[in-house]
């Protein structure tokens, strides 16, 4: 970690304190795009900015909204999809021009919140003011920091639509290259290596020679044929009573349906370093939180992007922010704020070289699930069960502490006002109190205690399931459920933990940075057609690289040389009524074969617990086979619409 010291998070912070915003900017590699001016008039109105990778929406709502979901599968920059959209739509320019809103209300507001927040320290203040951030020209790896905080809502630049394997103005490949690997003399190591992966990616992306076509035809072939993509979309189309499609309908949602799901086969390849685009809804709360965590990252990309972040929301929201600038010249400020947000870096970091791990070869009982491609081993253990796919390689370990008792508690206490936690646990186990010869209390159980059966009929009623209440998945169970909780852990690719997580998981332990100690995911399609040697050799060149950046300067700096396919853990701990919004909504038709596959497993796991309650209440769980025919739906919906245009 000598390479860190010399250049310290706090000396880091300083110099960027003193950069201007062109240099800040160009430290991460963003080229401002030019726009003819009567363009850049009206895109004042919907941006704080046109020159920098850090901007607002003065103005959310739904057209911030629309516009930042625009980002996630069309080609460019946010502004620049803006400005296409004034092309394509007189309308909307003509709405751009007439809009007129004075400042007023920033200008009521900036007294308001200085004397309140400032003199209160009320946090609610801060809660109530929302913004529409984005950030572009950001790598795959600080985008997840961004998404690392309990943010209203927010969307990345998709792998699954749009492919990476386009060049800048300078001819390189379009990824970050982090200032303190450029000043450990690594630059040059950094982009050759780095260059092979995109290399590999891109020919991968070729759709009609070479691997890509490889790739197609195994996708074709071994996931996704012709014939069972015909016959389950005519079956959905008649589920929904639509109209019946034709051969060549059919045929064009199918070559859609195949290059997506080629796209996302082929993406582990991508390292975290890779350029990309976030866009987020947040209020003031949240942007406090972010800069505390961005100024306290060790990464000059992590920290130039943060002084952007708290230049820009200076214009908007400065007395919300003020006591976050490290480099504040008031001195309480400035202290105060290092010592909140500043790692121990001169003691170095944390390595994983912890020995407590469990004991795996106490594992006492396995029994086989047929799931999808393949078979799932269900394994329980001393405290948890492990669920495990062997030709994925996945794992997803659950357990719990709660018991089917606590969540009947939680509904008999949440149906009768005025009712303790305790009253209600004592209901369920119909303890009653009694006293010895000597007058001390002791508790027997009542004889009419609630049987399992009765527990389970409470439950199903509440849950909308008995009743028939609960008709899809957007009816969640009631809240009674969030007092029953789960200790999640799953084994699986940093991509598919990007897609988990994008739905904004509440308690999730993730890791401040990557290793390979858990090795790399290949797509059995990939293995099918033999590049399972060539990805694995370029994949242990980005390990060889991400061990030489976390000598040279600190393991968080090296976590961006690591590719997609990087296995990680993620760890969760999530209450039951969340489980079934996420498991629900992950194994619909269309999700990406890997995320379904680890919710299926996540629903095995917590199936053992509960005595199986889980089974009849998440009930719009997709635990068939992959199939990729929902996204045919909305093909067939779009091309209809445009046809009739």
């Amino acid at each position: 970690m000598t390479g860190f010291r010399d250049k310290n998070l706090e000396l880091l912070i300083k110099e960027t304190r003193s950069s201007t915003d062109e240099q800040l900017s160009a430290s991460i590699g963003y080229i401002p795009e030019e726009f003819e001016s009567s363009k850049a008039d009206l895109l004042r109105k919907l941006f704080s900015n046109l020159d920098k990778p850090i901007f607002f929406f003065p103005y959310i709502g739904i057209l911030s909204g629309a516009i930042g979901s625009m980002s996630s599968r069309a080609i460019g920059s946010l502004r620049k999809i803006t400005s296409n959209l004034m092309d394509k739509n007189e309308t909307f320019s003509t709405g751009l021009r007439e809009l007129n809103i004075p400042d007023l209300i920033n200008l009521l507001g900036e007294n308001f919140f200085s004397r309140v927040f400032s003199g209160y320290g009320d946090d609610s203040i801060a809660q109530m003011v929302p913004a529409a951030l984005v950030a572009e020209n950001v790598s795959m790896f600080q985008a997840m920091r961004f998404l690392h905080h309990r943010t209203l809502a927010g969307i990345e630049k998709s792998t699954r639509y749009r492919r990476y394997d386009k060049r800048g103005p300078d001819g390189n490949y379009l990824y970050i290259v982090d200032n303190l690997i450029k000043a450990a003399g690594l630059e040059g190591h950094f982009r050759a290596t780095i260059d092979k992966a995109f290399d590999i990616y891109s020919s991968l992306c070729d759709q009609k020679e070479g691997k890509g076509k490889l790739v197609i035809e195994g996708i074709k072939e071994k996931i996704l044929p012709f014939g069972v993509f015909r016959e389950e979309v005519r079956k959905a189309l008649e589920n929904k009573s639509d109209r019946q499609a034709d051969d060549s309908e059919l045929l064009e949602a199918y070559d859609k349906t195949i290059r997506a799901m080629h796209l996302d086969t082929i993406r582990h390849a991508l390292p975290l370093a890779t350029s990309t685009l976030l866009a987020l809804e947040v209020n003031s709360q949240n942007i406090r939180d972010i800069m505390f965590a961005g100024y306290s990252t060790p990464t000059a990309e992590s920290v130039a992007v943060t002084e952007l972040l708290r230049r820009e929301a200076a214009k908007y929201a400065g007395p919300l922010i003020a006591d976050v600038d490290p480099g504040s010249p008031d001195e309480k400020i400035r202290s105060r704020t290092l010592d909140a947000i500043l790692y121990k870096h001169n003691t170095g970091f944390l390595g994983r070289d912890i020995k407590y791990r469990i004991d795996r070869s106490n594992l006492y009982y396995s029994k086989g699930e047929e799931k999808g491609f393949g078979l799932y081993r269900i394994q329980h253990c001393h405290g948890f069960v492990r669920v495990i796919d062997d030709l994925f390689g996945f794992e997803v370990e659950v357990s719990t502490k709660d018991t089917i008792d606590d969540l009947v508690a939680a509904i008999i206490a949440e149906r009768n006002p005025g009712m303790s936690f305790a009253d209600a646990y004592n209901y369920v186990h119909r303890l009653k109190e009694m006293k010895d010869d000597r007058g001390s209390p002791y508790r027997i159980e009542d004889p009419e205690i609630l049987s399992l059966e009765q527990k389970r009929k409470l439950i199903l009623e509440y849950a909308g399931i008995s009743n028939g209440l609960r008709t899809n998945r957007r009816h969640k169970p009631g809240r009674a459920f969030e007092n029953v909780y789960f200790n999640i852990s799953i084994k699986m690719p940093i991509g598919e933990i990007r897609d988990i997580r994008r739905h904004r998981i509440l308690t999730n332990f993730d890791p401040g940075y990557f290793t390979h100690e858990l090795d790399f995911f290949i797509s059995p399609v990939l293995k099918e057609i033999g590049l399972e040697n060539e990805l694995l050799s370029k994949y242990n060149e980005l390990a060889k690289l991400n061990d030489v950046i976390a000598e040279k300067t600190n393991p968080i700096v090296a976590s961006t040389a690591l590719p997609l396919a990087t296995n990680e853990r993620m760890n969760l701990k999530i209450n039951f009524r969340e489980l079934h919004h996420i498991l629900e909504l992950r194994t619909q038709p269309g999700a990406h074969i890997n995320y379904k596959r680890v919710c299926q497993m996540t629903a095995c796991g917590i199936n053992q617990y509960l005595n199986g309650i889980g089974k009849d209440t998440i009930k719009f769980l997709d635990a068939s086979t992959e199939i990729d025919y929902g996204r045919a739906i909305q093909e067939f919906r779009t091309m209809r619409k445009l046809a009739q245009k």
